[in-house]
């Protein structure tokens, strides 16, 4: 009997030890930097401040919104962890501009640089 519960509890050890092993090396997604910037009367670019910025996927027919921030004061806006897929980023709710998020080595990166979106 006590051979049985030895044997059982080794293999549930070895069954939660697989589980969070799997969970560890889920890929957590993609850091994404970018900054928005805006000509003024003589024609020089600066940045675009506090502006509010939205990810969107397209999936089942309709657009999802996958996550908004605002830039900073720089112009600069970063969004964490998102999965790596085509997206449209809106400013302002203005004016879109294609992006596609890809896997990154995090080993060597710590996020993907968007271009900069001229608003």
């Amino acid at each position: 009997m006590s051979l049985r519960i030895v044997v059982i509890s080794i293999f549930l050890i070895s069954l939660f030890k697989a589980s969070d092993c799997s969970a560890q090396y889920q890929y957590p997604g993609t850091n994404l930097r970018g900054k928005v910037m805006t000509y003024d009367s003589y024609n020089r670019p600066y940045p675009v401040t506090y502006a509010s910025i939205d990810l969107y996927v397209y999936a089942n027919n309709q657009w999802i919104l996958v996550a908004n921030t605002m830039t900073d004061a720089y112009g600069f806006y970063y969004f964490r962890q998102i999965q790596p897929n085509n997206y449209v980023v809106q400013v302002n709710r203005l004016k879109n501009y294609n992006i596609t998020v890809v896997w990154i080595d995090y080993s060597r990166y710590s996020y993907q640089d968007i271009p900069i979106l001229y608003f």
